[in-house]
């Protein structure tokens, strides 16, 4: 045991069992009863008791016969018990009764243990990247049904022929279709299903290239246009289908009707004129601000392009008009040769008259009123002002461009009629100065601009974009188009 730790220890003991004392000492407070010992004469001298109670049972302790002497134990079997409130080890720490009794054993030294290895220092770890903000996520546009997947026997899957894919649009034959029926249905009557063929299939290739580039452009007007600019655009196809409706009388229904004498719906024509709308705001908005136009521009296209700012000569003309088939029932074209001489002589008659009344000093726009059969005779026969080659009567344009202003012509006969002319107002040919030409000018180079920046954004857009087209598509539409025309 530890010398240092074994002094206070023995001195304890010491005064526990009386050395060097003169009575029974005790370690605790003054305060505390003592009773002293009492001695029986089988064991000697007792256990520190309190006064036992009658009616309580004795403890096992109690009823156990005296233990024998064992080495190390007091002489006499004294048993070191002590009574008290305050147990010794409280007061001596982790010392106990039994460390007076028996000498503890040498404990064995401690096997020798090899310092553990100094932990490598753990490696720096960098703080993780601040995560970027997760990218603004816009609407998904509304995906039209994916195409139709066809398998054919003995070849790979493919899309469907009748599909043509835009990124993430697809047009159908009858989207193409659609559009192109009224000019198909225009085509004459008589033509065979060959030369049908013939002119449809550059009519729905132009119209496959324009559907390819609206979607293009309406993809990216969809993700950019504000709702002020899409609430402008609902507010022109109001006014759009007013102006429809009121052309045909009033009637939205007389407006179907005849729409779909034209081989369209009303929907289909409202649908592509909406995106006619879309597609021209947002052009106009995305790229007229980058047009720019300066003094020096305006010079120079001035000075470069002469021959457009010389002002032709004009005339404005004023006719009396006796054509043959005023004076021929459903027509010259349906007449007879009989009735084209008869009409003929009336029509000169007609003419011959007027020109009578010319000379006797009549007033030429009254006499245009009273006996002219042309279409302008309820205004006096005048005509606006008009260049040359402009005039579906050739003999009598060239007429009235050789006339001084105010002259009237001899009468003129041509293969339709019979006319009189009057050069009412003579504009000679003469230079248009830079002030007057200007603001053409600014017109023509805004154009050119705009049409420029267009055509690399559409260049731009086929780079990027995604189209998947079967060779047979415009195949497939001719053939449909050709079996609507012929029914086969």
């Amino acid at each position: 045991m530890n010398i240092r730790r074994s002094i206070p220890v023995v001195f304890l003991a010491a005064l526990v069992l009386g050395c060097g004392g003169k009575g029974p000492r005790w370690p605790w407070r003054n305060d505390v009863p003592i009773t002293p010992p009492q001695k029986t004469a089988a064991t000697g001298p007792a256990h520190a008791t309190t006064p036992a109670r009658s009616d309580r049972k004795p403890t096992p302790a109690q009823t156990q016969p005296p233990r024998s002497e064992s080495p190390g134990r007091p002489a006499g079997g004294e048993d070191l018990d002590i009574a008290g409130p305050t147990p010794l080890v409280a007061l001596v720490g982790d010392v106990k009764p039994e460390d007076f009794r028996k000498p503890k054993p040498k404990p064995k030294p401690a096997p020798k243990v090899e310092p553990a290895p100094k932990p490598e220092p753990a490696p720096k770890v960098e703080p993780a990247p601040k995560p970027e903000p997760a990218p603004k996520v816009e609407p998904a546009p509304k995906v039209q049904p994916k195409p139709k997947v066809e398998s054919v026997p003995g070849k790979a899957t493919v899309v469907a022929a009748s599909m043509l894919q835009v990124n993430d649009r697809f047009i159908t034959i009858e989207d193409v279709l659609q559009n192109v029926r009224p000019r198909l249905t225009g085509l004459p009557r008589g033509i065979s299903e060959a030369s049908f063929r013939r002119q449809t299939a550059p009519i729905i290739d132009s119209e496959v290239r324009s559907l390819v580039q609206q979607a293009l452009v309406l993809g990216e007007a969809g993700k950019r246009l504000t709702e002020q600019q899409k609430a402008m655009i609902d507010a022109e196809m109001e006014s759009s289908l007013r102006d429809m409706i009121a052309g045909v009388g009033g009637s939205r229904q007389r407006l179907e009707e005849s729409i779909a004498r034209k081989g369209t719906t009303l929907e289909a024509v409202l649908d592509a004129h909406r995106r006619r709308l879309t597609i021209q705001l947002y052009l106009r908005h995305k790229f007229l601000p980058a047009v720019t136009i300066n003094r020096r521009m305006l010079w120079s296209y001035y000075r470069t392009h002469r021959s457009e700012f010389s002002a032709k000569k004009r005339v404005q003309m004023q006719l009396i008009a006796a054509p043959l088939d005023a004076f021929i029932r459903g027509g010259a074209a349906q007449a007879t040769a009989t009735e084209i001489n008869q009409a003929r002589i009336e029509a000169f008659r007609l003419i011959s008259r007027a020109d009578r009344r010319l000379r006797k000093g009549d007033d030429f726009g009254g006499i245009a009123r009273d006996l002219s059969k042309g279409i302008k005779a309820g205004g006096g026969g005048i005509w606006p002002m008009m260049t040359a080659g402009n005039f579906r009567e050739e003999k009598v344009e060239a007429a009235a461009f050789v006339l001084r202003e105010g002259q009237v012509s001899d009468v003129i006969e041509t293969p339709t009629g019979f006319y009189l002319v009057k050069a009412l107002k003579v504009t000679p040919a003469r230079m248009i100065t830079f002030e007057e030409a200007q603001e053409k000018i600014q017109e023509v180079l805004r154009e050119e601009q705009f049409n420029r920046l267009i055509s690399a954004y559409f260049r731009q857009l086929y780079r990027s974009a995604t189209i998947v087209q079967s060779e047979r598509f415009i195949q497939m539409a001719v053939q449909r188009a050709t079996r609507e025309r012929f029914g086969k």
